[in-house]
């Protein structure tokens, strides 16, 4: 029974990891900006780099965490509360929006305390 249950579990970790359910999101465009910011961002920019060979920009993660990226980036900054590599990060975050490239904003949990704006 617990072999069953774990397996099902892992079944359904795998059914929403990035790798799989960015992919067929993802518009057709050349040489994007990816921005991820969220306790996934590691993941998810890995998958746009996958998709997106001539991709570049940045990754926001949470102190400790980790993801294998070759062009995107990788900064760390405080979850759940908000520090100074926060800040930092939201203006690495801001500066490379402003581009007349394709910007990508990848999103998911932790993001409004890994990128803000102002006091940390």
């Amino acid at each position: 029974m617990r072999a069953h249950l774990t397996a099902m579990f892992q079944a359904g970790i795998d059914a929403c990891h990035p790798k799989r359910v960015v992919p067929p999101h993802l518009p057709v465009v050349e040489r994007p900006i990816v921005l991820a910011i969220g306790k996934a961002a590691g993941e998810m920019a890995a998958a746009a780099e996958a998709h997106y060979p001539d991709a570049a920009g940045l990754a926001v993660v949470p102190h400790g965490t980790g993801a294998a990226l070759r062009s995107i980036a990788l900064v760390h900054a405080g979850h759940p509360l908000p520090d100074e590599a926060s800040v930092a990060a939201a203006e690495r975050l801001l500066a490379l929006a402003g581009t007349d490239r394709f910007v990508l904003v990848l999103l998911s949990g932790g993001a409004s305390a890994l990128a803000c704006r102002g006091r940390a």
